[in-house]
């Protein structure tokens, strides 16, 4: 009996041996990072919110699907930045028609526009989309982009505009 007992423990020993094998890695994942010693400070507007009048648009030039205003140039001024890489997301409530642009909030008295976000040289930024790379230089910055409002509906209803986004710098 007593070698029957000493021939089952040395079995579920062996059995137990295979099943850590059978659970063996396949390989490892390895993180890096870098912790910075600051993020980059905005500088301007009036608790971190920047004012971008669009002005007033006549809806005639909005009176089909696409069309869009002249654009207006707006700064986003950083301090204290890193030396790196980085891109900014911009985020809110997307348009319901075209997910890539800033829908106007419900106070607004017009409909049938967005707000489409543009960089300095016109190339669009979709939302929640990070922009290109570009090089933050350490100190202060000054990243230039540009908004106008895109009809997205052909029966544009004249009325005040608003509509909110935040942004986020991504550090690479």
């Amino acid at each position: 009996m007593k070698c029957f007992k000493l021939k089952l423990v040395a079995a579920a020993l062996a059995l137990g041996g295979m099943v850590s094998a059978a659970n063996a890695a396949d390989g490892s994942v390895h993180f890096t990072g870098e912790i910075t010693e600051t993020a980059c400070n905005v500088t301007n507007g009036a608790g971190k919110i920047i004012p971008v009048a669009l002005g007033k648009v006549a809806k005639t030039s909005l009176a089909t699907v696409a069309a869009k205003s002249s654009s207006v140039p707006f700064t986003i001024d950083l301090d204290n930045c890193p030396d790196t890489n980085a891109n900014i997301r911009f985020s809110g409530t997307a348009d319901s028609v075209d997910k890539t642009l800033l829908a106007i909030d419900s106070t607004s008295v017009a409909s049938g526009v967005a707000i489409e976000i543009d960089s300095d040289t016109g190339q669009k930024i979709a939302m929640y989309a990070p922009s290109t790379d570009f090089k933050l230089a350490p100190g202060k910055n000054k990243l230039k982009y540009q908004a106008s409002y895109v009809a997205t509906n052909s029966a544009v209803t004249a009325g005040s505009v608003v509509a909110t986004s935040q942004f986020t710098i991504i550090y690479n």
